[in-house]
């Protein structure tokens, strides 16, 4: 009866499993080479313009390096650049589910979610996150006081008036815009937005031609407010 050659065994399974070993980090180094080659040929072709090869190649590279936010991220912006505006969507979704603090990818996916027509969708973002403190601090000012923000605070009240103009809450509309004109008077298109908001009201014409020269008073040097 033949017996095991233990040693023979031994050496046989330690080969078998150095050699596993070897060809998973093989592997592992080739996704990785591959992996930066694909990154580096993304930002050639993004800085040539060819946002559909970029778009190719960042698929691509996410799909090898799931893990890496940042890329995924970019990758976002590059659909939304190419007015893939849906897949940029989506895509900025994930990234805020892996870096909800991620405030950069949240204003834009909220900028997209208005293009979409997403308006209950940007809404959510704006007031559960990005305004929440403003517009709670907003809630417990006494009536009459004012509050100064910043521009883009402002640029925020801008696109959360847009989402209530468009949800058909007028009167909230109304002041969103109002309190973004007070933190960023340069920014015309938001008196435009009043303005017409106000002239689609009832007894409100007067009020949208007060906007407007309110406009033109403050923007008195700007070609663009004539």
């Amino acid at each position: 009866m033949r017996t095991l050659n233990v040693r023979l065994f031994a050496c046989l399974c330690a080969g078998v499993l150095v050699t596993a070993g070897l060809t998973h980090l093989l592997h592992g180094y080739q996704v990785t080479r591959n992996a930066g080659l694909l990154l580096e040929q993304a930002s050639d072709a993004k800085e040539d313009g060819k946002l559909i090869e970029a778009i190719g190649y960042l698929r691509r590279y996410v799909r090898l390096m799931p893990d890496d936010i940042d890329a995924l991220a970019d990758f976002g912006l590059v659909l939304a650049k190419a007015n893939a505006y849906e897949r940029a969507f989506f895509t900025f979704e994930q990234v805020l589910r892996k870096q909800p603090d991620r405030d950069d990818i949240r204003s834009r996916l909220v900028e997209i979610a208005i293009k979409l027509r997403r308006f209950s969708d940007a809404r959510v973002h704006l007031e559960d996150y990005l305004l929440k403190p403003l517009l709670q601090t907003f809630s417990e000012l006494p009536d009459g006081d004012t509050l100064e923000v910043s521009n883009d605070e402002a640029n925020l009240l801008d696109l959360l008036g847009q989402c209530q103009f468009a949800m058909g809450e007028t009167e909230q509309a109304e002041i969103s815009f109002r309190n973004a004109i007070r933190g960023a008077p340069e920014t015309l298109d938001t008196y435009v937005r009043l303005a017409l908001l106000l002239r689609a009201e009832k007894d409100q014409a007067e009020k949208a031609v007060q906007v407007i020269q309110q406009m033109l008073d403050a923007n008195g040097d700007s070609p663009k407010a004539y």
